[in-house]
């Protein structure tokens, strides 16, 4: 059967993923990244306006340390990804449904300098021009310096407890050309 370049013709009752073409299976990769990282607002906002910034915070860190394991295995067993080292991390990270690289969601780029060293820059992120456009300078920087660090914490514990990380940009730009974030991984 030909791959269905599109969903326009009649319905199919046994419609499943491999009907379709790369190029249709990866538009709906990049719409399903950021539908996760949409409904992770949502949801921060209706606990927000309920129980306030603080819980909204504590259940936010709560949510995406528990998403380690079911977002890492995924990329891990389809892709064949083994190992525990950095490089490791780089690649399950480069497939996690989160953080969907291109487009209008994500920029960034790993550069692996070694199998326990690599240096992550996130050029474009959603969430900061978000919280950019609508001046809310606390919450960008909460996210940037809390979330997004704790969250990599679980997410790299699942891959190998012995990766650390240091963050070398994140929060408000001085300046509107640096990136959005910049983080260190590393195993000594």
């Amino acid at each position: 059967m030909e791959e269905l370049k599109d969903y326009s013709g009649p319905f199919k009752k046994d419609l499943k993923y491999e009907d379709f073409s790369k190029d249709v299976l990866v538009e709906l990769l990049h719409g399903y990244g950021e539908e996760i990282n949409l409904l992770s607002l949502f949801f921060a906002r209706a606990i927000n306006e309920r129980f306030g910034q603080e819980a909204m915070r504590e259940i936010l860190v709560e949510a995406w340390q528990r998403m380690a394991a079911p977002e890492m295995e995924p990329p891990r067993k389809a892709a064949k990804i083994e190992g525990n080292d950095v490089e490791a991390y780089c690649k399950l990270n480069q497939l996690a449904g989160s953080f969907p690289n291109g487009r209008d969601f994500y920029k960034y780029k790993f550069d692996l300098i070694d199998n326990n060293r690599a240096i992550l820059t996130v050029d474009d992120c959603y969430a900061c021009r978000l919280y950019e456009k609508r001046g809310m300078l606390n919450e960008w920087d909460w996210n940037c310096q809390v979330l997004e660090k704790e969250g990599m914490l679980a997410y790299m514990a699942y891959v190998n407890p012995e990766i650390k990380v240091r963050m070398l940009r994140g929060g408000r730009k001085d300046a509107s050309d640096e990136p959005a974030c910049k983080w260190e991984f590393y195993i000594e």
